[in-house]
């Protein structure tokens, strides 16, 4: 994580995202914003969505929610070598709100306004970061590391 004019920055590329690990980590960094740039393929079907965008759009407002935090989720568009990269770029406030969205399964310059105050807003709340137990957490994680791989 990094700081900036605006607030604390976390950066997960693509697959981090998946990853709960990830999240909570940049969770104890207190982030504001967490932003996603991916390369994310369309698979499967749900509906009138592909499958893999429903699964990313979840991820990412369960990430805002969870962790009090704006979430700015950039994806690829467009096809190569018979890959199609499915768009649909997001923002998502911290509330899990969508702020912007821009459409799946075409270029797009996604602007959106966003007013940060949502974010303390937000926190209050819902206090889970705040009230997250991270030495409990640290601790479990060391006991599983000890009991699995020593």
């Amino acid at each position: 994580a990094f700081d900036t004019q605006i607030g604390r920055v976390g950066l997960l590329i693509c697959e981090d995202f998946w990853h709960l690990s990830c999240g909570v980590i940049l969770g104890a960094e207190e982030i504001d914003y967490l932003i996603c740039i991916s390369n994310s393929p369309g698979r499967g079907a749900a509906g009138q969505h592909l499958a893999s965008s429903e699964t990313w759009r979840l991820l990412n407002r369960c990430y805002a929610r969870f962790l009090g935090a704006a979430v700015i989720f950039a994806n690829r568009v467009g096809y190569e070598d018979g890959v199609c990269f499915w768009g649909g770029s997001e923002i998502i406030g911290p509330d899990g709100s969508v702020v912007g969205q821009a459409p799946e399964l075409k270029a797009n310059l996604l602007v959106a306004t966003f007013d940060p105050t949502e974010i303390r807003r937000s926190r209050i709340y819902t206090p889970l970061a705040r009230d997250e137990k991270l030495l409990l957490t640290i601790e479990e994680l060391e006991r599983i590391k000890r009991e699995r791989y020593q």
